[in-house]
Parts: structure tokens; C-alpha cells; sequence
């Protein structure tokens, strides 16, 4: 099993958290196109993270500064990359903001086959019965 990690990048600090059902990803701070690729990119990259179950990608304590449709369709393209050969797993977005909400879903338009193991909520509950749910 994963280790819990923490990353910071700029004003942003990703927090990776290991779960048994599922692993969560919190967000706090100010996240940008440059901040939130970066952070990611520590925490996946991180010798002491295992892709091997869905997440939850917590983003409703991130400010919003400087994200673009752009910025999210190279992050989903860098996603693909990293996780090709992982379609399996899901991954919940869970967003406060309609902002927000219309960024992942270019991030998940953007995903390529992972696309389809992708959804974007607004409430936790939803999300986490998403990513428990063996279908």
C-alpha cells in the first residue's frame, strides 16, 4: 500500500492519502495551470506512490488563480501518459465551484480512454458511492 505524501508547489499543496476502498488527493491553496501540473507531478512521480486503486481528487479547498481549458487539457494528456495500461481505475472529481466544474470536464474530454473512468461531482457522498461501486 501507498504512503501518505505531501507536495507544495507555488502556493498550492496536494495531499496523497492512501485508503483501503479508495486513495484521496486533497487540494488547498491557490492552484494554477503551473501549480496544479507540478504538484501532481510530485505526488505521481513520487517513489512512494502506487497507482493501484480509484481516487478521489479533492479540489474544494483550492483557489482558482490562474487555470485555463488549455492548462487542463495537458494535464489530461500528461494523466494519460503516466497511467496508460490503468483504464480500470476511477477517478472522482470533486468540485465546489461551477468553474471548476466545467475545467474537469475538459480534463475529462481530454482524457482519452481514461475519460470514461472519469466523473466530476459537487457532492462527496455521490463520489465516494462512484468509487465504491464494483461496476
Amino acid at each position: 500500500m501507498s504512503k501518505a505524501i505531501e507536495f507544495t508547489e507555488g502556493g498550492l499543496q496536494v495531499s496523497f492519502v492512501p485508503g483501503t476502498a479508495f486513495n484521496t488527493l486533497r487540494f488547498t491553496g491557490a492552484a494554477s495551470d503551473a501549480t496544479v501540473r507540478a504538484a501532481l507531478l510530485g505526488v505521481w512521480q513520487h517513489p512512494g506512490y502506487v497507482y493501484d486503486r480509484n481516487e478521489l481528487y479533492d479540489l474544494r479547498e483550492a483557489r482558482y488563480d490562474d487555470l485555463s481549458s488549455r492548462g487542463m487539457r495537458e494535464l489530461a494528456a500528461l494523466n494519460a501518459t503516466l497511467f496508460d495500461g490503468h483504464p480500470d481505475h476511477r477517478s472522482a472529481i470533486l468540485v465546489s465551484e461551477a468553474l471548476m466544474f466545467g475545467l474537469s470536464r475538459v480534463f475529462r474530454a481530454h482524457a482519452g480512454e481514461r475519460g470514461d473512468n472519469v466523473e466530476i461531482f459537487t457532492d462527496q457522498a455521490a463520489a465516494v458511492a462512484w468509487l465504491q461501486d464494483p461496476a
